[in-house]
């Protein structure tokens, strides 16, 4: 171990070459005020950056941040790790300038008989018996089809109902509120953005802060 002696010595050799900066170029108009314009870009980006990985692996994973320090949940539900990210899907991130949203024949194919069920043909998993209402692990919940992020673990709560649950989506701007009326009088369904996947209804009944939820 180096004594602070030591440790003085070696940053009193060590050496840096200093470059003298003789001009500035403003950034492009469409870099200004960036996370403003393109929220989702942003996110996604801050997301697939590994810079709040970086500062949970230093300060801990108790160290209050936003919903991006979060690991994206793949087909398992469970957090990425480092050596699976390089062949996940869930990290390539999702870019709505690119994002084409595949044919019903290719849905079909992708998607699991339930998966395009709910997501295409508004359909409803069965209660206490879908593959995430009962899930503890931390992450981001995506889009099956798009992998355009929707909810945090963070917003994630036990509803009682048999369905995964959320406070409030990552950002108002990544789901859409379209009116569905039916048997049981006018609710308000959630659809993703880009994808336009059917995720489920607002409820005025969940926990506050906000007094509503997303089932």
């Amino acid at each position: 171990m180096s004594t602070q002696t030591e440790a003085a010595k070696n940053l009193s050799q060590s050496h840096c070459i200093v470059f003298i900066l003789n001009s500035l170029y403003p950034a492009e108009a469409y870099h200004q005020d960036y996370y403003k314009k393109n929220p989702i870009r942003y996110k996604a980006y801050t997301f697939n950056s590994g810079r709040y990985q970086f500062i949970e692996s230093v300060y801990g994973k108790d160290y209050e941040l936003d919903f991006s320090q979060l690991k994206p949940i793949v087909d398992s539900a469970q957090p990425v790790t480092s050596s699976q990210a390089p062949n996940s899907k869930a990290t390539a991130g999702f870019n709505p300038d690119t994002f084409i949203k595949p044919t019903q024949d290719e849905l079909k194919k992708s998607l699991t008989d339930i998966q395009y069920k709910v997501t295409q043909k508004d359909g409803t998993e069965r209660a206490f018996n879908n593959e995430y209402w009962d899930n503890k692990a931390p992450g981001l919940y995506v889009d099956v089809v798009s992998d355009e992020p929707l909810f945090s673990s963070r917003d994630k709560y036990k509803s009682g109902t048999g369905w995964p649950s959320f406070r409030r989506p990552l950002n108002t701007n990544m789901v859409v509120e379209k009116a569905d009326p039916g048997i049981f009088g006018m609710r308000t369904e959630i659809r993703s953005r880009y994808a336009d996947s059917h995720v489920g209804h607002v409820f005025d009944d969940g926990p506050a802060p906000p007094a509503s939820a997303i089932v």
